[in-house]
C-alpha cells in the first residue's frame, strides 16, 4: 500500500509513540510499532522498523553503557544468531497470508510470555533458550524483546536497559543479515527506514517528560493491551 501524505503523518505518530514509551520503560518500540504498521503499511516490517530499533537501542542504551552485565549475554546473542537465520530460511517458504497468522501467533505468544511473571536464573542454558527464541520471533516478527526481557527482569532498571541495549545491538545486524538472505531488506527497505526517523527522535526525545506522568506498569499494560489487539486482528485476516 503506497504511502501518502496522510499515512505518512500516521506514520510518524505511531513511530512517536513507540519511541516515547520505549524511552519510558527501557523497551517496546517494535513491541507496540510493528503490530500497528503491519495493518497498515507492511512494507514498513520487518527490516524498517528494526533499522529505526537500532538507533533508539543505541540512544537509550548510551545513557546506561557502565552498567551492562555479560554474565551468560555470549551465549544469548549466539542462540539468537542461529535462530534468526532458521527464520530467514523460514520465511522463503511461507505465503502473505501464512505470514500474517504466523506474525500473529508469535505476537500473542510474546504478550503471553511477558504475563507470567516467571523468573528463570540467568544461566548459560537459559540465556541459550532466550536468545534463540528472541532471534526466531524477532526476525519474522521485529519483536524478539520479550524472552530476553523475562530473562533479565530482575536487574535494576539501569543494568536491564544496558543489558539488553548490548544485546540488541549484537543480535540486530544478524537478524538483518538473515533478512537479506530471506529478500527482506534492499535499498527499497532501507529507503522506507527513513519514514519513521524523525517520529523516533521526537519520541526518544520527549521520553523524559513523559516519563513523569507515565509510570513503567501503566505504559507496559498498554504495550501489552495494542499487542494483544493487533495479533488478533491478524490472525483473524489470515483466516
Amino acid at each position: 500500500m503506497p504511502i501518502d501524505t496522510l499515512g505518512l503523518l500516521l506514520c510518524l505518530l505511531i513511530s512517536f509513540v513507540a519511541a516515547s514509551i520505549h524511552g519510558v520503560i527501557g523497551f517496546g518500540f517494535n513491541f507496540i510499532g510493528a503490530p500497528i504498521l503491519l495493518l497498515l503499511y507492511p512494507q514498513l516490517v520487518p527490516a524498517p522498523i528494526i533499522i529505526n530499533s537500532v538507533m533508539i537501542v543505541c540512544l537509550v542504551g548510551w545513557t546506561s553503557r557502565k552498567d551492562i552485565q555479560y554474565h551468560a549475554l555470549g551465549w544469548a546473542v549466539c542462540a539468537c544468531v542461529l535462530g534468526a537465520f532458521a527464520a530467514g530460511f523460514a520465511m522463503t517458504l511461507v505465503s502473505a497470508s501464512t505470514y500474517s497468522a504466523l506474525f500473529g501467533s508469535l505476537l500473542l505468544l510474546a504478550v503471553g510470555v511477558s504475563l507470567l511473571g516467571w523468573r528463570p536464573a540467568i544461566t548459560a542454558s537459559n540465556a541459550a533458550i532466550g536468545g534463540g527464541i528472541s532471534g526466531f520471533m524477532g526476525t519474522i516478527t521485529s519483536i524478539g524483546g520479550p524472552p530476553i526481557a523475562l530473562l533479565y527482569q530482575r536487574m535494576p532498571g539501569p543494568a536491564l536497559r544496558g543489558t539488553m541495549s548490548a544485546y540488541f545491538l549484537l543480535t540486530s545486524p544478524f537478524i538483518l543479515l538473515a533478512l537479506y538472505g530471506a529478500g527482506r531488506l534492499g535499498w527499497a527497505e532501507l529507503k522506507l527506514s527513513i519514514v519513521l526517523i524523525p517520529g523516533m527522535l521526537l519520541g526518544f526525545v520527549c521520553s523524559k517528560y513523559l516519563a513523569r506522568y507515565l509510570n513503567a506498569q501503566a505504559t507496559r499494560a498498554i504495550v501489552l493491551l495494542i499487542s494483544t489487539a493487533g495479533g488478533i486482528v491478524l490472525l483473524m485476516r489470515a483466516w
